[in-house]
């Protein structure tokens, strides 16, 4: 075999998954409580850990655990986590002078006060079902210390719904693989799962001597800022599901969405929404169109659909997602610690992912 084969590390994060963190903040009689799942990822100056064995620029995940549950004890925006995940990440990459960027995801679990009567309590709560609010924040020193950008996207995960009515699926492809019975009236239930994305922000970089500073603006509509966007977006999401009579799952999301009076318009994000049926696995269908009043934003819309006798259906315990062609394939794990190692000779270049625990 003729020609030399070199390697090298083109890409490297690690960090602290499943740091769990529950907390309460009291108001005189009213207290509230917020219960969150936090993974914290970092990318920097530190090939040398892997390259050479050299651990001088590691910041040690039990470290960045600690860090969490300090800010998680200390930060003032701790009840709204898309605040608490920019907290986080700003104080990381401003701190560690060799790391460039933080990512932060936090899934909140939900928990709604006991109602007695038509008076919500105080002090005592239920868990909600199995729903999750989902952040996630990239924050980029890239460019300088001084010079942090936040990227934010928050949604929806496991959000469970049934109709007994108002579903249909008739007039498909039929042939000899085909069982399924038309049917113009069904019940139908689906786990919804919805992302949207904000404009990049700029982070004011902290001027503290520990760099724990961290600045909220003024409250804008729809902005990053605004805590009323999730709410709008799930009450959109669960009027759209309610109110459709649709012939199958892609007109009653594609049709409704995108001309109906049930989309939502927010200034400078997009929308992604995914609507994973129950036992069904695989096909993808992207459709971007402008939004009215959005400065250019645009929806995106993801539906999966069952096809058959494919590919095994995947455990919702994983999380599994998978796009097929004519589109990039890309797999999403909920260890979101990727390492990339480029692996190239005369004749082939080869990229291989290892997962970092």
């Amino acid at each position: 075999m003729s020609g030399t084969t070199e390697s090298y590390l083109s890409h490297a994060r690690y960090g602290k998954s499943n740091v769990r963190v529950l907390r309460v903040v009291r108001e005189g009689p009213v207290h509230h409580i917020v219960e969150y799942n936090v993974t914290v990822l970092v990318e920097g100056d530190i090939d040398v850990s892997y390259t050479q064995a050299d651990n001088s620029v590691v910041v040690a995940t039990d470290s960045m655990k600690n860090i969490t549950y300090y800010l998680a004890k200390t930060s003032p925006h701790i009840l709204i986590p898309e605040r608490f995940a920019l907290h986080l990440g700003t104080h990381i990459v401003s701190k560690y002078a060799h790391l460039h960027k933080a990512f932060v995801t936090i899934e909140q679990l939900r928990w709604s006060r006991i109602v007695l009567g038509k008076q919500e309590h105080n002090h005592s709560f239920l868990r909600d079902g199995d729903e999750k609010k989902v952040v996630k924040v990239e924050v980029d020193a890239t460019a300088g210390k001084d010079k942090i950008i936040g990227k934010v996207s928050s949604g929806i995960s496991d959000l469970l719904v049934l109709k007994s009515t108002g579903s249909a699926f008739h007039s498909f492809v039929r042939d000899e693989y085909t069982l399924l019975a038309e049917t113009h009236d069904r019940i139908f239930s689906t786990s919804v799962d919805l992302t949207y994305t904000f404009e990049a922000i700029e982070i004011p970089a902290p001027k503290d001597e520990f760099k724990l500073e961290f600045n909220v603006p003024k409250e804008e509509e729809g902005g990053v800022w605004d805590t009323k966007v999730w709410e709008r977006a799930r009450n959109v999401t669960l009027e759209v599901f309610a109110e459709d009579d649709s012939a199958s799952v892609q007109v009653g999301v594609l049709l409704r969405w995108f001309s109906g009076p049930g989309c939502f318009f927010l200034s400078g994000w997009s929308l992604w929404c995914s609507f994973l049926a129950v036992d069904t696995w695989v096909l993808h269908n992207v459709l971007g169109t402008p939004i009215n009043g959005s400065k250019g934003a645009f929806f995106l819309v993801f539906l999966f659909f069952s096809v058959r006798f494919s590919l095994p259906s995947p455990s919702r315990s994983t999380s599994a997602l998978i796009h097929f062609a004519p589109f990039s394939a890309a797999v999403s794990m909920p260890m979101l610690s990727i390492d990339i190692y480029t692996i190239s000779d005369t004749t082939s270049e080869v990229g291989v992912g290892v997962g970092v625990a």
